[in-house]
């Protein structure tokens, strides 16, 4: 662990311990010593002597404890959205099969984490550090056998289909355009055929050169990083440099603007609180509107059904006087006819007439006397009518007789029934009471005095029936 002694550590404030971060290097090399141990192999024993079995438990081991979804996580949590993680991903997968193919043709090696690069913002993968091309990885100490990077955590990354998604469709698409354009990518490769810099030499035997090889590989990368190293630290100083008299300025402005958003914060706040007062307000007023609107309606309905019963009514009003006023005249009819009958008068009346109603003389004393006044002046024609119509008028004379008397016959009968019958026959009819019924519905007209009409007309049947 390392030490880290602040200002107040002199005074007795006891250090704080950070544990050491190890590197990719060191955890192998823990990993491997303790194999060593359990093997009885020494520590010093050379990298091309190492059985294949422990590399093999070291690696497995390796690659048990390391999690498996450290890029995916780091794909997913710097995401805004699901589609945006969607896109990350598209863009992962199919970066990473570009250059795994590229590299593949290019026989690039060399490719450890510190060589791959990537981009946070549009998760795509980026190479650097070429310097291992054309196969040189396998003239190295530990030869390269692998075409190209794709551990458990780069297959996690690339989704639920892994290497059989758009990786394996993007690297499809990469060797097909590649092989299309073939003959320039030939013409490209050409010029290092001719570089005094690039060694195609493939000898194995020679360890001295490959030594000075890794060397000077080695050399070239760590001068590369110091030079990287020296270029940020004096652009950092310049940079320092020059914003180092604003930035009292800037701690101001900025103070300025935290005291300004709170401010800010705190109108949005009361602007938020009054604008939800204001559509309750607003709902409520809303509500009261509605109910309006329905009452309007309602009132609205009720006048219209109003107008239309007024003038049902009116004509309904119209029709009862009729009933009522034709009702009455056959009242006041049958009143008078009653009466008559039951006086007995008119019987003595009729019997008078039919007494001295004059016979009719008989035709041949009447035709006889006719034709002594006449002295021969009547044809045989005329008397011929005469008599036809003297023949008539005795059939009609009959027929007139046989009717007087039996209507006197039935005047007779029907007196004899009413005799019987009280002199307040009249009053109590059904008309009369009908008459009465129909009045009080038309001076007010009421369901409940329809419903009492109702009852009264069924007890009178009903009383009517009994008797």
């Amino acid at each position: 662990s390392i030490s880290l002694t602040s200002a107040g550590s002199r005074s007795g404030v006891p250090q704080t311990h950070v544990p050491k971060l190890l590197s990719t290097l060191d955890i192998f090399v823990s990993k491997l010593s303790t194999h060593f141990k359990l093997a009885n192999l020494p520590s010093t024993t050379d990298r091309k002597q190492i059985p294949i079995a422990v590399l093999k438990k070291v690696v497995q081991e390796l690659t048990a404890e390391t999690p498996s979804d450290l890029i995916a996580r780091e794909l997913w949590c710097s995401s805004l959205d699901v589609a945006h993680w969607w896109k990350k991903l598209m863009a992962f997968s199919r970066s990473n099969a570009v250059m795994d193919m590229i590299g593949y043709i290019l026989g690039l090696g060399d490719r450890h984490l510190d060589n791959l690069l990537l981009d946070h913002q549009s998760a795509e993968i980026i190479h650097v550090d070429y310097n291992v091309c054309f196969e040189k990885g396998l003239k190295l100490k530990v030869p390269e056998r692998v075409p190209f990077r794709l551990t458990q955590n780069f297959q996690h990354a690339m989704g639920l289909l892994g290497v059989d998604g758009s990786f394996r469709n993007a690297s499809q698409d990469t060797l097909q355009v590649l092989r299309k354009h073939k003959q320039t990518l030939m013409h490209l490769l050409e010029a290092f055929l001719y570089d005094p810099l690039v060694d195609w030499i493939m000898d194995k035997s020679a360890d001295d050169y490959k030594r000075q090889m890794e060397l000077n590989a080695c050399l070239r990368g760590c001068l590369t990083a110091v030079d990287s190293l020296q270029r940020s630290v004096k652009d950092y100083l310049t940079v320092l440099t020059f914003n180092w008299s604003n930035f009292a300025t800037l701690l101001e402005q900025l103070s300025t603007l935290q005291r300004e958003i709170l401010i800010l914060k705190q109108s949005i706040s009361n602007e938020t609180a009054t604008l939800l007062t204001l559509r309750e307000q607003e709902a409520g007023l809303t509500t009261e509107l509605n109910l309006l609107v329905n009452r309007v309606n309602e009132m609205k309905a009720q006048q219209e059904t109003q107008t239309a019963s007024s003038t049902v009514s009116s004509g309904f009003k119209s029709q009862l006087s009729d009933w009522i006023a034709e009702l009455s005249r056959q009242e006041h009819i049958h009143g008078k006819a009653f009466a008559v009958v039951r006086d007995g008068k008119w019987l003595q009346t009729v019997v008078e007439v039919y007494m001295h109603q004059r016979p009719l003389l008989p035709l041949p004393q009447e035709l006889t006397r006719i034709l002594a006044m006449d002295d021969g002046m009547l044809s045989s024609q005329v008397v011929e009518r005469w008599l036809e119509a003297d023949l008539a008028l005795a059939r009609l004379s009959v027929q007139c007789e046989e009717s007087a008397k039996r209507c006197v016959d039935a005047l007779l009968q029907y007196q004899t029934w009413i005799v019987q019958l009280p002199e307040t026959y009249v009053s109590d009819c059904y008309c009369v009471k009908f008459i009465q019924w129909l009045q009080e519905l038309l001076d007010l007209p009421d369901v409940q005095i329809w419903e009492r009409m109702q009852r009264d007309m069924c007890t009178e049947v009903r009383y009517d029936q009994i008797q």
